[in-house]
């Protein structure tokens, strides 16, 4: 009895760290830049597709009441990369790579993606706040373990002569959440403008006749 106890320890052990694997270092953002360039230099759809987060703008859509269809979503999705390949074919036309330069993580100016700051709004209240969306934008921030804003240069260079290159510098605003990182725009914006609603309520009742606004962070 005791062996099979100690039996399933280790394996719930096991369990937590493989649901843990995917968030282990707080520098993903990394390989989420390194799955864009690859996705794009080899007009590969599963790569980036795999670091969309489908589930989450799902959800976004039906609290905005906004049809759904993951499978257009996707066609979409495809299509974009598949032009912006052939453009690239097109234009080095002996092939091309696509690479990133340093990775800068941004602080000043994206405060709003802060996790600690949304974790600290994640305990306000906003009565005026759809009950379903306020279970929707908890449970998401619970979920979070990295945000991560990061700016690089990418540059598409010609396989033929590497003077013949493109360079432009692209944001990833990233998170880590439930154990996977994410490149996904809309959903953080929608999560961070619905808690920026909530400080504003919290400011407004705790400032009293001074109008003066109260920051929770």
């Amino acid at each position: 009895m005791k062996n099979t106890n100690k039996i399933l320890a280790a394996v719930m052990l096991i369990m937590l760290a493989l649901s843990f694997a995917g968030c282990s270092s707080e520098n993903g953002y990394e390989k989420v830049v390194d799955k864009y360039c690859s996705a794009v230099q080899k007009n590969d759809f599963n790569a980036m597709k795999s670091i969309v987060d489908w589930d989450n703008l799902e959800k976004i859509a039906e609290l905005n009441g906004r049809d759904y269809d993951k499978k257009e979503m996707e066609e979409n999705l495809k299509e974009t990369l598949t032009d912006q390949y052939e453009n690239l074919e097109y234009k080095f036309d002996k092939g091309f790579t696509v690479e990133h330069g340093q990775i800068k993580v941004l602080k000043d100016g994206y405060e709003d993606y802060s996790l600690k700051r949304l974790q600290k709004l994640a305990k306000l209240e906003n009565e005026a706040e759809d009950a379903d969306a306020t279970k929707f934008i908890n449970d998401f921030v619970a979920n979070l373990k990295y945000v991560a804003v990061v700016k690089t240069n990418i540059t598409v260079k010609s396989k033929k002569d590497s003077s013949e290159k493109d360079k432009d510098e692209e944001t990833f605003y990233t998170y880590c959440y439930k154990g996977k990182w994410y490149r996904n725009t809309s959903v953080l914006d929608y999560v961070v403008r619905a808690l920026n609603a909530r400080e504003r309520v919290a400011g407004a009742d705790d400032s009293g006749d001074d109008g003066d606004r109260k920051s929770v962070v």
